[in-house]
């Protein structure tokens, strides 16, 4: 079996690693197996993207660096990234895992297992969560709302 060192580069040394390289490290390499289905919205500007019902075999859903944007994802997924979007409105069908990272301004609906909120600034989170939210790091101005309120 493979040591942990051998092959992630924030354990072969003593240096300090960032949490957030260290999660998009994770989320990048560690990501389910290529059999499994992913989808990416990136880099939308002043626009409106919808996925529907015809991604239900999907494991992963990725929405990085979108600016003032509308994301609908409606299908179940197994885990959510969203990651440096900007005045954005993001609607998600439902997760087991959701985790946002350094967004801003960002108003995201979603029913999900666990979620984690990480130095997220003048975000509104409307959540269906079974735990609560795991806030992590600097975030400011941060609300938690029930779904559809």
């Amino acid at each position: 079996a493979a040591k942990l060192s051998d092959i992630s580069p924030f354990f072969s040394s003593a240096l300090f690693a960032h949490f957030n390289d260290v999660a998009e490290w994770i989320t990048s390499n560690l990501a389910p197996s290529s059999a499994s289905r992913s989808v990416v919205i990136s880099r939308v500007h002043r626009s409106t993207v919808a996925r529907g019902p015809g991604d239900e075999a999907t494991t992963s859903v990725r929405i990085t660096n979108c600016r003032d944007a509308t994301i609908y994802c409606l299908f179940p997924a197994a885990a959510v990234l969203v990651s440096q979007c900007e005045r954005c409105t993001i609607v998600v069908g439902a997760a087991k895992f959701a985790q946002s990272i350094r967004c801003t301004d960002v108003k995201l609906t979603l029913a999900c297992g666990a979620k984690s909120i990480c130095n997220c600034h003048s975000c509104t989170f409307y959540l269906g969560a079974n735990e609560r939210p795991y806030l992590i790091g600097d975030n400011r101005h941060v609300a938690l709302a029930p779904i559809n309120a």
